[in-house]
Formats: structure tokens, sequence, C-alpha cells
């Protein structure tokens, strides 16, 4: 199986540079790593970024999330990847992470998103597969989808802006599409210790903002199952004819 894992990145070189190195070197599983970096200006990213990723995009200003990862995901996507694996650069992963997740994805087929709790874990234990524990229930932090899912679901919501209820819109898209999202266990540590204003952004506020559009959107893919598909066609926030065209983004492999 051919695992693409995602990340974007954005300043904070020693975070950064910690989380690659733990997260790189303890997945115990190969696969390919993709970088998109919003507009770093710490001379030192870009090289580290380089060393390690597959292909590394590289902005000149700050797109947000999901506009991002939707044009890296389709790049895999049309590559040929079988899963796509979401990793945030202040997150670290358990021993085997990776490996793990992929044996949880071959043991059940029905498998949306696929994370380890970044904390204390919210659900109790259940079984979708005989020997296969798991806790059912939306997922936060460093997940795993797979083709299927990505062909069914399609793409991260855009319309939150540079920063919103992202994750949750998408558990709620794999739920109506017949996917169960899940914790595995062990534990994830999320290290934040970013300023509140680095992105440019209160991430508290922009959530609040966005939340009702999330909840109108929830309505929406319960009575019509249908429309939580958002396909990832090229056209996006960030569309894939400008990225190729090198107007103001580029790429290294």
């Amino acid at each position: 199986m051919r695992v693409a894992v995602l990340m974007l990145s954005y300043e904070r070189y020693d975070t950064l540079k910690q989380i690659l190195e733990h997260n790189m070197n303890n997945a115990g599983y190969p696969f390919d790593l993709f970088v998109w970096d919003n507009g770093s200006k710490d001379e030192r990213v870009i090289p580290l970024l380089d060393s390690v990723a597959k292909i590394v995009w590289k902005c000149d200003r700050n797109y947000g999330i999901a506009a991002p990862f939707n044009v890296m995901i389709d790049h895999c996507y049309r590559c040929g990847y079988d899963a796509f694996h979401v990793m945030a650069n202040d997150i670290f992963e358990p021993s085997n992470w990776l490996a793990d997740k992929i044996r949880y994805l071959a043991g059940i087929p029905m498998s949306g998103m696929i994370s380890i709790c970044p904390g204390e874990m919210p659900y109790l234990p259940s079984y979708l597969s005989m020997d296969l524990p798991c806790h059912m229930g939306d997922v936060i932090g460093q997940f795993m989808i797979s083709r299927r899912v990505y062909e069914k679901v399609g793409g991260f919501n855009e319309e939150f802006g540079n920063y919103g209820p992202i994750d949750n819109d998408y558990n709620a898209r794999c739920a109506v599409s017949g996917f169960v999202n899940y914790y595995i266990p062990g534990q994830s540590q999320h290290i934040d210790s970013s300023p509140a204003d680095l992105y440019g952004y209160d991430k508290a506020a922009a959530v609040a903002k966005t939340w009702p559009i999330h909840e109108a959107n929830v309505r929406k893919y319960s009575e019509n199952p249908e429309s939580a598909y958002i396909p990832v066609d090229g056209e996006c926030i960030v569309n894939m004819k400008q990225f190729w065209n090198g107007e103001g983004i580029g790429a290294s492999e």
C-alpha cells in the first residue's frame, strides 16, 4: 500500500524539526512526505523540508488549511497513492503510528478518518473487527483516510476560509457517506506553543465565526447525503492551473 503523508508548515523551525525527526523515524511503515509551506520567512525552514520531502510547495503567503491540503491530496491521488495521512507540524505520534493505522484500515473496510487521540480518550472502546479495538466517534488531530474515502467524500471544505471546523466537517461527511471515524489505541501529543497571532488570525475567533456555517452544513449532509461529496478537480481556492503556471507558488522535487 502506497501512503502519502501530507503536511502544512509555517515558521516554528525548532518545533518543525523535532516533529519531523520524531514522526518520520517511528512511523513503522514506508511513506512519501509532501509538504506545503505557507510562506515561512525563516530561511532554515525550506532547506529542512527539501531534505526530507518528495515535493515541497513553496508559497509566498498563507493559504490556510483546506485549500493547500486539497491541492496536495489531489496530486497524490492522481499519482496513485492508496492512503493519505494528514500530519500537523506540532503533534508527536507514538511508535508505529502509521503501521498501526494501516493495519486498522486493512481490517476495517468501512474506515473513515483514523486517528490517534491527542490527549485523553473521549470514547469507550468498541470493536468493528474482532481483534481491532477502537473508539468510535468524531476525531481530531492527525488522521488517515483511504483512497476509497477520498473518492466518495472528496476534498476538504474550503468555504470556512483559512481556518475553521474543517476536521469536524470531514467527520460529518464521512459518517453520512457510510464510513466510521475512530481513534485507535494510543496517545499522541499536541505541542501548542505558537503565539496566538502567528498565522495572522485568531483560531478561536475563526471557529466561532464559521461554526454556524458548519452546523448548517451538517443538517444539509444529513438531509441529502449526496451533498457531502465535495469534488477536488483542480479549481480550488489555490487552483492547480495557478500552481503549475508558477504564479507566486513553486514546488521542488
